[in-house]
């Protein structure tokens, strides 16, 4: 059984956009070495690249999630919107190998595209918060 009060919370990206893209002057300064970089943005050519931004491996990033918490024996709360790279029943499917999944919170916003080079400035998406707790 799990200590009282703990808990995994996960943000996990959503789209094929990576956040390190965002990051990359502050993993510079923080590391302050000369990488290679790369595009209009000049980021690292070393950057992190989520494989929750891939289709084709959101699943196994999601199963490898699901085995950390299962490792730890602790409740999961996994932010995600229901319209993300790994859809909702696909998702309650690999959570649910894991425990009994609850959705908590569900939240309709309107989502930055942040640069929208491919389509609109904005897109609607329902939020969800999915609880896991392990049988």
């Amino acid at each position: 059984m799990w200590e009282a009060g703990a808990l995994l919370y996960a943000d996990p990206p959503y789209t094929k956009d990576h956040y390190s893209r965002y990051y990359h002057l502050y993993e510079t300064l923080l590391r302050y070495d000369y990488p290679s970089s790369s595009g209009v943005g000049r980021v690292r050519d070393d950057r992190h690249l989520s494989a929750f931004c891939y289709r084709t491996q959101v699943r196994d990033a999601f199963k490898d999630l699901t085995a950390v918490a299962a490792a730890a024996d602790a409740p999961l709360l996994v932010s995600y919107p229901r319209t993300g790279l790994l859809p909702e029943d696909e998702l309650f499917e690999v959570l649910r190998a894991y425990g009994d999944v609850q959705v908590r919170a569900s939240i309709s916003r309107r989502h930055s595209t942040l640069g929208a080079s491919s389509g609109p400035a904005f897109k609607n998406a329902d939020e969800c918060l999915y609880l896991v707790t392990p049988r």
